[in-house]
């Protein structure tokens, strides 16, 4: 009598196996393709308010067409700024994405520089700012530096932002002041590692035209560096730069979740600080920002365990430098929103500008 051996149980767990695998397969694959979120453009998504700040949101601007409404909503989760300046300051903005990266100078012609009108932006030529400035002595050079991975339609917006928080917000009634906004070449390109070390090249290179900016500047009139990530490399190559000139304006500095190259020759930084070029640095630190930690674990790497954080490194060239904690408000994420808004960033700002 033939026996029959019922095998279900042995086919079925086949197939769970099988399933359980093509599912891990494809978790695997979608993890390739989210592009990688501790970026400088990247924000968590908020709670918004419909009534503050409407729908829907307005169309891209007219020179950013790539910018997309799901993209712009990953990033930001706000519509574009309709803010009102203080009537006794002055909003502009100088862009160098137009200027090759192997220039280390440029001819006043190449900056692009924009003055705003309502929510548009009005190209005018760069003596114009040069202009007013000396016209108007009396107002503070505020720079704003923005980070990596920031294209022109996002320098402008961060740009607005840490104006709005940090100056027309300021329960203090501060100085006039002449808010300028860097805006220098950061898209993203495809590649985490070959985008972080092409913008850490091209950001020490940037730092040589805003240095040559600096120094057009009145020496008469102090100037304050406001920068974020990425862009604290583009203010300390630029103000190395600015002391190689005869008339450089004293410079104060306020770094956000600073990142500098780790190749980057600092005893030049370090003779323009005890050279008293430098006036006040500042430096606001995040040990918990996973950008930050991502970034020192490749600088490790890449250094051999020679790198430094740029923060602890700058306390070392500058004792009376400052630096916080705001991990505790800031939180994890690599976000300029969570910096600008920290009650310490506005207080060090307000004592630079009242000085």
């Amino acid at each position: 009598m033939d026996t029959v051996c019922d095998n279900s149980p042995y086919r079925l767990r086949k197939a769970l196996r099988v399933v359980t695998l093509l599912m891990l397969a494809v978790c695997f694959a979608l993890s390739l393709c989210m592009s990688l979120q501790a970026q400088d453009d990247y924000y968590p998504l908020p709670q918004r308010n419909v009534s503050q700040f409407g729908y829907p949101y307005p169309p891209p601007a007219a020179d950013e067409p790539g910018v997309t409404l799901k993209r712009r909503y990953m990033l930001d989760g706000h519509p574009e700024l309709d803010f009102n300046p203080r009537p006794q300051d002055e909003i502009w903005l100088v862009s160098t994405r137009d200027i090759p990266a192997c220039m280390p100078s440029a001819d006043n012609q190449q900056f692009a520089c924009k003055h705003p009108v309502g929510t548009s932006w009005n190209r005018v030529p760069l003596e114009q700012l040069l202009d007013v400035q000396g016209l108007n002595p009396d107002l503070a050079n505020v720079i704003f530096v923005h980070g990596n991975r920031t294209s022109a339609f996002w320098a402008r917006r961060r740009g607005k932002m840490a104006y709005q928080h940090l100056i027309a917000n300021n329960p203090v009634d501060l100085p006039p002041v002449r808010f300028i906004i860097w805006s220098w070449p950061s898209d993203e390109v495809s590649g985490s590692l070959k985008d972080f070390w092409k913008k850490m090249s091209r950001s020490m290179q940037d730092g040589h035209l805003l240095g040559q900016f600096l120094g057009m500047l009145d020496p008469a009139q102090s100037v304050t560096l406001l920068t974020y990530s990425m862009g604290t490399q583009v203010g300390f190559s630029g103000v190395e730069t600015a002391t190689l000139r005869a008339a450089c304006p004293p410079i104060d500095m306020i770094a956000m979740a600073p990142v500098t190259h780790c190749n980057w020759p600092r005893d030049r930084f370090q003779a323009d600080v005890a050279n008293q070029q430098i006036g006040q640095l500042c430096f606001f630190r995040n040990p918990r920002d996973i950008a930050i930690r991502a970034y020192k674990k490749v600088c490790q790497i890449h250094c051999r365990g020679a790198f430094q954080p740029a923060a602890d490194l700058m306390v070392q060239i500058d004792p009376h430098a400052r630096q916080y904690d705001v991990s505790r408000g800031v939180g994890c994420e690599h976000n300029v929103l969570g910096y600008v808004t920290q009650p310490q960033v506005r207080c060090e700002l307000q004592a630079v500008l009242m000085r």
